[in-house]
């Protein structure tokens, strides 16, 4: 897979790709750090460095009991900007940007 996304390229791709996609991103966040640029809910065009990297992640005091439920179509990511979790959709990137080894 090329380190860019075509736009539409996610909803094109049959279920099993799909898959296979989401994993290849999560295992380059795992490793690197990452551009992504996607749309968010309003429209609006957003461009974030994220990573899923360990030494990333920061502390989190869970306050309660609530468990979200698993939706595979969005990935939760360190906004490396902020500090904080963020999310996005799969279907809504366009495109994703890393260099190897930094």
């Amino acid at each position: 897979m090329k380190n860019k996304l075509a736009e539409n390229a996610y909803t094109e791709m049959n279920a099993k790709d799909q898959k296979k996609f989401r994993e290849w991103v999560k295992s380059i966040l795992k490793r690197e750090t990452v551009k992504l640029t996607f749309t968010k809910k309003d429209g609006t065009i957003r461009v974030m460095k994220a990573s899923l990297r360990e030494e990333d992640i920061p502390f989190f005091e869970k306050k309660t009991e609530r468990v979200r439920a698993v939706n595979d179509e969005v990935l939760s990511v360190v906004d490396l900007e902020n500090k904080e979790w963020r999310s996005f959709r799969f279907d809504s990137l366009k495109k994703i940007e890393f260099t190897l080894g930094d």
